[in-house]
């Protein structure tokens, strides 16, 4: 970042590593900021502001990025990606009925794709756990 302060990339990665490799989202959360303001139209980025936010407990503030990657999504597995996380931020701010709507829908998408991300798949499956646990 100090040869190359303006690379959105290295923003966005280094970002998503404090926040889920470090337990550390409030020292990811600029950077991952910086990183949309660079790539306002990479839903890659996108889902890691949703994502950075949801860890640092502000999922509130998760909703227009995830939202945006939704819309940016060309692919069954960048709509799922976006459609997760979503659905955790969703939980996260005590909208059961409508996480369990997109997680629902989620499962449905997922089941399509050939190789899901496996990620993706176990985060997909720890939402709907906790639905089913808060419910």
């Amino acid at each position: 970042l100090k040869l190359e302060p303006d690379f959105a990339e290295a923003h966005n990665n280094l970002a998503y590593t404090l926040s889920e490799h470090m337990d550390k989202p409030a020292e990811a959360l600029p950077l991952a900021v910086r990183a949309v303001e660079l790539s306002p139209m990479n839903r890659g980025m996108l889902d890691t502001l949703g994502t950075v936010y949801i860890s640092a407990g502000q999922p509130e503030n998760a909703f227009e990025p995830l939202e945006r990657a939704l819309a940016l999504a060309t692919t069954d597995a960048g709509r799922v990606s976006a459609m997760v996380l979503l659905a955790r931020a969703q939980l996260e701010t005590g909208n059961l009925p409508g996480a369990s709507d997109t997680a629902s829908d989620a499962r449905r998408l997922i089941d399509r794709i050939d190789e899901p991300d496996e990620d993706t798949q176990r985060e997909l499956d720890s939402v709907l756990e906790d639905i089913q646990q808060r419910r």
